[in-house]
């Protein structure tokens, strides 16, 4: 879902599937802050297919996931399992200088 809201460009509703670490909505500050990041993110993302994924399992309620985008670019995410949805609490990007 976080993918399919870059991709529209509707970076608002991406952001509304993150939480902070604790599990907690994030504060439009927050929100706000991540602002050039989504952006960023969105142009890495946009278009191109997620052709391998890998799940490594911190606890029950803690997933470490990775991508790679068109065989080439990998990103991590944080998330967490909260109320019964799954959030992401961490994008991490790792061939960014």
């Amino acid at each position: 879902m976080f993918k399919a809201e870059l991709d529209s460009g509707n970076t608002t509703a991406a952001t509304e599937l993150m939480v902070n670490s604790g599990g907690r909505p994030l504060l439009a500050v927050e929100k706000y802050e991540l602002a050039d990041d989504l952006f960023r993110w969105k142009s890495i993302m946009s278009g191109q297919p997620i052709t391998d994924t890998r799940i490594d399992t911190v606890s029950a309620d803690a997933h470490d996931v990775s991508i790679t985008l068109d065989y080439i670019r990998k990103m991590s995410f944080s998330t967490l399992r909260r109320d019964g949805s799954w959030w992401i609490t961490k994008v991490t990007d790792p061939q960014r200088k």
